[in-house]
């Protein structure tokens, strides 16, 4: 008989999991195969204890030894403990990754704070530094300028050298720079005579107007 055609259709049977472990299905499986068959037993369990966290929880009791796991799928108490271990530790690590960060952001501010004191004590060390270094090339300026108006006052005096005139010498003649016939009493280390007014040192003349020679001596003639 093929029974009645409009009765609803007999449902259908739920599939089954996985069967038991035994002995040799876990002797002759390999250690990822053994915890693969473990998992599959575990996170039903699992799973209805923390729906939301099976996945995570069960993750972290398959790092357990193979011995004890196989404790939890027989022990319902002793899975009990390991799953709220597990909720514990879930628990805890937002809040250390919080303070983490926390203690992160205030070592990094101490370290800022650090590196800018130092940065201002370098600056200020560096302005200390070029002000002295100016303070001594000014003082270094002044004493270059004395060495330069001591060496020139005894160049000077060096070559104003007073001498005799030797008997028969005419010291009558035109200036070769005023050109006015004058007494031609200073003589230069050239040999050229000009008069007393243009020869001296005061009026800035240090090259002979006649050669062009520089002017090393200058001898008044009387």
């Amino acid at each position: 008989a093929t029974g009645d055609p409009l009765a609803p259709p007999a449902p259908m049977a739920a599939p089954a999991g996985p069967g038991p472990l035994t002995a040799a299905a876990l002797a002759s499986a390999t250690p990822q195969q053994r915890l693969n068959m473990i998992g599959e037993r575990l996170f039903p369990l699992v799973e209805l204890r923390q729906p939301e966290r099976a996945p995570k929880i069960t993750g972290m009791l398959l790092e357990m030894d193979t011995n004890e796991l196989l404790n939890l799928l027989e022990s319902s108490a002793a899975l009990d403990v390991k799953v709220d271990e597990a909720l514990r530790v879930l628990a805890a690590r937002p809040r250390s990754g919080v303070m983490g960060a926390a203690a992160g952001g205030a070592g990094s501010r101490a370290r800022a704070e650090r590196a800018e004191r130092r940065a201002s004590e370098a600056e200020r060390a560096r302005r200390t530094a070029e002000a002295r270094a100016d303070r001594a090339d000014a003082v270094a300026a002044a004493l270059r300028g004395e060495v330069a108006a001591a060496k020139q006052s005894a160049a000077l005096a060096a070559t104003a050298v007073v001498v005799g005139v030797r008997p028969g010498l005419d010291l009558l003649g035109e200036c070769c720079v005023c050109l006015e016939d004058r007494s031609l009493r200073v003589a230069f280390n050239c040999g050229h005579r000009v008069c007393e007014v243009c020869g001296d040192e005061a009026t800035g003349l240090f090259n002979c107007p006649v050669c062009r020679a520089s002017i090393s001596v200058r001898v008044r003639l009387f």
